[in-house]
């Protein structure tokens, strides 16, 4: 119960409350096509999915929102640049109404999300499948054992099925310039904000947070929305623009973690 694993916690400073669950994961390439129509797979030039690997199972219940721990681990994949795109309208015209959000997962017209998550998963579970986790393995939980994981049409049901929201939306007040910055032109209407987050056609209005973001990350959204903010406050103060910096990561010497991390998912 919450209240044994607490006070476990607090007399021990150990137990489930001393981990924060996910304990490891990282941002790989993964090149392994999936799902039909899978030979126009695109090879990735930076890493598309982000793994979380958490030692102990859960089970989400939708009706009672409840999370039960269960014996066992998984791996959470991620897909960071997803293609589909969904939008943020008014639901009604009472503005005390909340807005309708909708995501439009694995809509994309030529099925790229749907073939990229079905490739991240294999990745995913080579990498579980290697000799280091046999002493550690049970039965498969997820996808269930009578789903064949080289079959694609079983592959592409088990992610629609199964496939969640992550939390990290952006880009519904997208920047643009004026000048063909973004995704879209710039004469097509579709931007928001220009590049210091003003909000076009009106005065003393600014936009600061991840829905300014013209694409989304390949990665966690927090870090871009701080640097986002610490920009518009230069904006706002007058001051002039920093020096741009490039700082050293251990993975850019050679065989570092950045090189390795290419070659574990290929």
């Amino acid at each position: 119960t919450k209240l044994t694993v607490g006070a476990e916690w607090l007399l021990t400073r150990g137990g489930i409350c001393a981990s924060n669950i996910w304990e490891m994961g990282g941002l790989v390439y993964s090149r392994h096509p999936g799902g039909s129509g899978a030979a126009s797979f695109e090879e990735p030039t930076h890493p598309n999915m982000q793994y979380h690997f958490s030692p102990v199972h859960s089970e989400f219940d939708p009706v009672t929102k409840d999370i039960s721990l269960v014996q066992g681990y998984h791996m959470q994949i991620d897909q960071l640049r997803p293609k589909s795109r969904g939008a943020v309208t008014l639901r009604s015209s009472d503005p005390r109404a909340a807005p309708a959000a909708r995501f439009n997962y694995l809509s994309d017209p030529e099925g790229f999300d749907l073939r990229e998550l079905v490739g991240g998963y294999r990745a995913a579970y080579e990498l579980l499948e290697q000799p280091s986790f046999d002493r550690f393995k049970g039965r498969r939980i997820e996808p269930h054992a009578d789903v064949d994981v080289k079959d694609d049409r079983a592959m592409e049901d088990f992610v629609r099925a199964h496939s969640t929201t992550d939390y990290h939306p952006c880009g519904t007040a997208r920047m643009g310039s004026g000048e063909g910055q973004g995704e879209a032109p710039a004469d097509d209407g579709a931007w928001v904000v220009d590049s210091q987050m003003r909000v076009r056609g009106m005065e003393g209005l600014r936009v600061v947070d991840a829905s300014v973001m013209p694409t989304v990350l390949s990665g966690n959204l927090n870090a871009g929305v701080q640097m986002i903010a610490e920009r518009a406050s230069d904006y706002i103060l007058g001051k002039a623009q920093l020096a741009p910096e490039r700082p050293k990561f251990h993975f850019d010497e050679p065989g570092g973690a950045g090189e390795s991390q290419r070659t574990l998912a290929a």
